[in-house]
């Protein structure tokens, strides 16, 4: 069940506002280990080296990026890293506030779905999953009582008393 919508559907002109692409930090953290523990016996001082890079210098991902074709260890070495290169600018990111990581994401959804959709014998399909979704996430974000004002409003007729 996809309840989420993909990355795909998340764009200027559906959100009315200029949309950012970030690679989670701690996520390429991981990978980054993985490549420093090959590359570096040392490799806990490469990997703060580079992460202080990524965060306190502009475009320095495309720099670690030609690091680490340049160590020979590359298994791709072809121009496809080049693309997310372009998604890590953590400098910008910071200077507007923006979270690095996806944490924040990942609380909530653990608590608009796990603790809603993933109960103990509960079943559900894309249809009735995806209403419960909303209706949650209007619950956690106070915006039921509008979200309610707006779905009864085509429902409340006028009474008039009766003589």
């Amino acid at each position: 069940m996809s309840i989420v919508p993909s990355a795909r559907a998340i764009t200027e002109q559906r959100f009315g506002c200029k949309v950012a692409s970030l690679v989670d930090l701690y996520h390429l953290t991981e990978k980054l280990a993985a490549a420093a523990r090959i590359i570096d016996p040392d490799s806990g001082a490469l990997l703060q080296r580079w992460k202080m890079r990524l965060i306190h210098r502009s475009d320095d991902a495309k720099g670690i990026l030609e690091e680490l074709i340049g160590s020979g260890q590359d298994e791709d070495p072809g121009d496809s890293h080049h693309e997310d290169a372009d998604r890590m600018h953590y400098v910008r990111a910071r200077r507007l506030g923006m979270p690095l990581g996806i944490g924040n994401v990942e609380a909530t959804c653990k608590s608009l779905f796990e603790m809603r959709l993933k109960r103990f014998g509960e079943r559900w399909n894309n249809e009735t999953g995806q209403h419960i979704v909303q209706l949650r996430a209007f619950a956690l974000s106070d915006r039921w009582k509008p979200a309610v004002e707006l779905t009864l409003r085509p429902l409340r007729q006028a009474v008039r008393a009766a003589a």
